[in-house]
């Protein structure tokens, strides 16, 4: 087997778009000299790459079209044991395709603002985790039917949609 310098050198070349040694290190939060010695055999002569550092370049290699059982491998790890190894990768961004039928501007404006209602008190830092956790998860619990009906919202903006639909009154039932 070759030795994991190599073989990391050989991923970050093969990444789409393609890594330099510089934009790499960044990505990883290090110098480039830093991550260059783990890229030269001459200096970095262990079998594996540290544990924390191998899970970091899965998550910003894997992006890159590299396979991540390819980058873990670099620290020991072996698909065996993918169910631990992937909860404590992090991903770097998420990832949704979705079609999804919001309610209109107005439903939104009142939902939200029971939402900040809810959370007075809490630190803004608090109130932006706390939503960037629960968004992505409340989306991709959007599933069944979709139902239009009228509202009693008289008093909504009338929309003119440039596709002829009038989307406004559109609900989606759990």
């Amino acid at each position: 087997m070759e030795p994991a310098a190599i073989r990391l050198k050989k991923l970050r070349e093969a990444a789409d778009p393609a890594l330099s040694v510089r934009k790499l290190a960044q990505l990883l939060g290090m110098p480039a000299s830093t991550y260059a010695f783990y890229e030269d055999p001459k200096k970095f002569k262990k079998a594996y790459l540290p544990i924390e550092l191998t899970k970091s370049l899965a998550q910003h290699l894997t992006p890159h079209g590299i396979d991540q059982w390819d980058v873990l491998a670099l620290g020991g790890f072996e698909e065996t044991n993918a169910p631990t190894i992937e909860a404590s990768i992090k991903p770097v961004a998420q990832f949704a395709t979705m079609q999804v039928l919001l309610p209109d501007a107005r439903a939104l404006e009142r939902m939200f603002l029971g939402i900040l209602k809810a959370s007075e008190g809490l630190p803004q830092e608090a109130l932006a985790r706390e939503l960037a956790q629960l968004l992505p998860r409340g989306l991709g619990l959007l599933q069944g039917p979709l139902v239009f009906e009228q509202t009693d919202d008289d008093d909504a903006p009338q929309a003119d949609p440039e596709d002829g639909h009038d989307d406004r009154h559109a609900r989606q039932r759990a």
